[in-house]
């Protein structure tokens, strides 16, 4: 998948993995973010720090979105309660970065 939002630009994929649930959530599956800001998209990200900062805001508030009821029903990811659950594994990379990183990543 891809999304341009102005100048910005991002690729994403999504892996499905089935695995069994957590003992404390039988029948949630998960979700789990990996975001990149490359020092390629941007010469704002040339300094590794602004690049770390970056990517830990932006994946944990991907995290927290996702993980409210109100957005996505978790265990809509089980299918069998207590044996087997879908872990979704998703990568963004940011090829060309403008601002807007969390608005073109939600997209």
């Amino acid at each position: 998948s891809a999304c341009r939002l102005g100048k910005s630009y991002y690729i994403a994929g999504v892996r499905a993995v089935l695995q069994a649930p957590d003992p404390g959530a039988p029948s949630r599956g998960t979700i789990t973010f990996d975001v990149n800001f490359s020092p390629f998209c941007s010469p704002a990200f040339r300094d590794h720090r602004s690049t770390s900062q970056t990517s830990s805001f932006v994946t944990s508030s991907l995290t927290a979105i996702f993980e409210s009821p109100q957005v996505m029903d978790l265990t809509d990811l089980c299918v069998k309660p207590g044996e087997l659950v879908w872990c979704l594994e998703v990568s963004v990379e940011c090829v060309e970065y403008d601002g807007s990183g969390l608005d073109a990543v939600v997209l």
